[in-house]
């Protein structure tokens, strides 16, 4: 069974940052159009990992991202899921809910 994702992303300075939600994963890219793409491919190759080395539980071995996070997913507005998903695992999109948020302080 694969689980269904939330992340956050945000700009600070020319950079922009995806951070998911339920297990500490992050991703950076130059632009909005790519930090999905980014975080994706950072989610679907810890995936891999885990896999390749058996480590139980895949992405459970992850903590969840730190608290701030949830609050600034909580707060941010729901943007649409791109019609095409290049990074996808048995046919599973890594990241279902994307929001963008404020910086963090």
């Amino acid at each position: 069974m694969q689980e269904s994702l939330s992340a956050v992303i945000f700009k600070v300075n020319d950079v922009w940052h995806g951070q998911c939600v339920e297990h500490d994963i992050a991703a950076r890219a130059k632009t909005p159009q790519d930090i999905w793409y980014e975080l994706e491919r950072a989610i679907v190759a810890h995936l891999k990992i885990a896999k390749d080395n058996r480590i139980p539980g895949g992405l459970r071995a992850i903590p969840p991202a730190p608290d701030f996070f949830r609050a600034m997913f909580a707060r941010g507005l729901r943007l649409q899921q791109p019609e095409e998903h290049r990074f996808t695992t048995s046919g599973f999109h890594p990241v279902t809910d994307l929001r963008l948020s404020e910086t963090p302080v």
